[in-house]
């Protein structure tokens, strides 16, 4: 009786641990969506704008663009 009494209470505190990881991911998305739902109700707002991204220049370093090498074949 007192086995099945302590793999019942080993069952119980390994369920509250895998439930408390459960919620701490949920926690986190949860504090996601409500940072993302605050951007989408800024840009709903009818006095919104769009503010353009400036890009950074290329540097001028070798004179290279990006991308694959050619082959030498």
């Amino acid at each position: 009786m007192a086995n099945l009494d302590l793999s019942k209470l080993q069952e119980l505190l390994q369920n509250a641990e895998a439930n408390e990881a459960l919620l701490q991911r949920v926690r986190k998305n949860m504090n996601q969506i409500e940072v993302l739902l605050g951007e989408i109700s800024q840009m709903l707002e009818p006095g919104y704008t769009p503010t353009k991204k400036e890009r950074q220049p290329q540097s001028a370093g070798t004179g290279k663009g990006p991308g694959r090498p050619k082959k030498n074949a």
